[in-house]
């Protein structure tokens, strides 16, 4: 049996039957940064009881504040051994940081959006993703952190290579008939 720390909320389980999870409601966590200044290193001590994260009953998590930058907080407990990433598709939020610890404990961080450089992604794709690097049977806390000058929906998605794959190809081929139909 796994022990979890507690942190206020269930781990996500990914099996090897989980195709993606949309994480949203009661499976994040998050937090208004009100002066958009704070770090990892700030808003990770004590393991977010400093911070207060909360909960979301929104249908969407939206930044409604648009001079905040917003954290979220979820953990995940990998059962599967199939690779996954992280995946949000509102493209044109202005900045995305992804921290996941590395094998010292220290905060690796990953950083992508609108504002950065496009061949400065982890992944080059119009959709910001981001590698899942989990260990088995772990626990594994990932932060994100969002700041964008426009309203955005903070909805990440873990999928399957099997899903992106698929997805991606559906997606270009209904682009390619669109153009097609529009040429």
């Amino acid at each position: 049996m796994l022990n979890f720390q507690s942190h206020g909320g269930q781990p996500v389980i990914i099996n090897s039957d989980i195709y993606e999870i949309c994480l949203s409601r009661n499976r994040i966590s998050f937090f208004e940064d009100s002066t958009a200044r704070l770090n990892i290193g700030d808003i990770s001590k004590g393991d977010g009881q400093t911070f207060l994260f909360n909960e979301s009953s929104a249908d969407d998590l939206e930044n409604e504040n648009l001079t905040s930058a917003y954290w979220l907080k979820f953990y995940l407990v990998n059962k599967s051994d199939h690779p996954f990433r992280v995946e949000i598709f509102d493209f044109d939020i202005d900045q995305i940081s992804f921290f996941t610890k590395g094998p010292s404990g220290e905060f690796i961080e990953c950083k992508a959006g609108y504002a950065e450089a496009f061949d400065d992604r982890q992944i080059r794709h119009k959709n910001v993703s981001f590698y899942l690097s989990l260990t088995k049977d772990k626990e594994t806390c990932i932060y994100m952190r969002f700041y964008s000058s426009r309203k955005n929906v903070l909805e990440p998605i873990i999928r399957s290579y099997d899903r992106i794959i698929e997805y991606s190809l559906n997606e270009y081929m209904l682009f390619g008939i669109f153009y097609g139909l529009i040429y």
